[in-house]
């Protein structure tokens, strides 16, 4: 009886021991400083990395960024790439944690993800844990009202303001507006509309402390 006993716990318990056997001692997340950023923006990944398991671990990581999207090391100042690997890194067991992090930038408009893996040995096994980054790469609209990056004055005046004495507009052959001096003209102009207006107004109160006085002594 007591064998059967033990056979019974044996298959009751075989399954949960398979189940800890196979689980992931490592977790992995990803996220960015920028989840849509513009064409030619450099943004940063972060990868957080924790061990779970009782043993160190040690592996390498892996991104690759879909076509158009380069991603390249934090101590570069640019990349040719859309694949970029760490060096090896060993996780202390049971809460060794680390964040990686690398610079990415999309060269065109897209929605694309970066594939991330980390591959390492555990148990005499080589295994690999992998997640995803989505991002939308977006050009900046000239003409939304909102200055955003890589827009100027110069490359489009409709967004962002004229300096001081520059009027944003359209002339002759231009495709779009641009920014052109306020004329000498155009100047004096404006003087001589803010004249007239003043005059208008000196003459309308004139006129009518007249007429007011014109009545008193008609009735006086």
């Amino acid at each position: 009886m007591k064998k059967e006993l033990i056979v019974l716990w044996l298959l009751l318990f075989l399954p949960v021991l398979s189940f800890a056997q196979d689980d992931e001692p490592l977790s992995l997340t990803a996220t960015a400083s920028q989840t849509s950023p513009f064409v030619g923006q450099t943004f940063v990944v972060s990868v957080s990395v924790i061990n779970t398991a009782y043993e160190d671990i040690s592996g390498f990581l892996l991104a690759k960024g879909a076509s158009g999207i380069t991603v390249y090391s934090i101590e570069a100042a640019s990349g040719t790439s859309n694949q970029w690997s760490s060096g090896e890194m060993v996780f202390p067991g049971k809460g060794g944690h680390e964040e990686i992090k690398f610079n990415a930038v999309g060269n065109e408009a897209i929605e694309a993800p970066i594939e991330i893996m980390f591959s390492y040995k555990y148990q005499g096994k080589e295994k690999q844990i992998t997640t995803s980054l989505n991002l939308t790469v977006k050009q900046p609209i000239c003409g939304d009202g909102k200055c955003e990056h890589t827009e100027t004055s110069e490359n489009c005046c409709e967004d962002c303001t004229c300096l001081e004495g520059y009027k944003c507009e359209k002339k002759g052959s231009d495709i779009k507006p641009r920014c052109y001096q306020s004329g000498v003209l155009e100047f004096f102009g404006n003087i001589l509309v803010v004249f007239l207006v003043w005059a208008f107004v000196i003459f309308v109160i004139v006129l009518v402390i007249f007429l007011i006085k014109k009545i008193f002594w008609h009735k006086h």
